[in-house]
């Protein structure tokens, strides 16, 4: 279940973004950390011709190993909510295309449902990268950790 309260909080400091939205594509990185947490997510998000919403898949396992993690419903979840919020906002269904470009974990402290919060703040961070701030160096620094743990 994800964070419905906290990711409504954040959507209303960009409602006047996503109201003035002209569906250009965007891309936004997300992260989740706390002393003990870790979860990172990169997205790009674009309009759709199609008609469906639709989720693409573009990480590897050496990114996020799916054996260990079965973090895509967390995502899915996210992704949906804020569709519903836009469309109810846009007072129109708009159909989009989540591409799911990059992510890390790390094998201790990171957990499915972190992809949850993840997924908000790259989403955030799409149309507003100080409400969403990403911190690209605590995301290397992490990244060479489970590199030297897994050679």
């Amino acid at each position: 279940m994800i964070p419905k309260e906290m990711f409504l909080e954040k959507l209303h400091q960009i409602e006047a973004k996503l109201e003035d939205w002209n569906y250009e594509s965007l891309y936004g990185k997300g992260l989740y950390k706390t002393t003990v947490k870790y979860a990172h997510l990169e997205i790009e998000i674009r309009k759709r011709r199609d008609e469906n919403s639709l989720i693409i898949w573009s990480i590897t396992d050496e990114q996020i190993p799916s054996k260990y993690y079965d973090y895509k419903p967390y995502i899915e979840e996210s992704i949906q909510f804020f569709v519903d919020h836009l469309n109810s906002l846009k007072i129109e269904k708009t159909e989009l295309a989540f591409e799911i470009k990059n992510g890390s974990y790390h094998p201790v402290d990171t957990n499915d449902r972190l992809y949850s919060y993840a997924t908000i703040n790259a989403i955030i961070n799409c149309f507003d990268k100080e409400i969403a701030k990403f911190d690209e160096i605590w995301v290397e620094h992490i990244k060479k950790l489970v590199n030297k743990i897994e050679k």
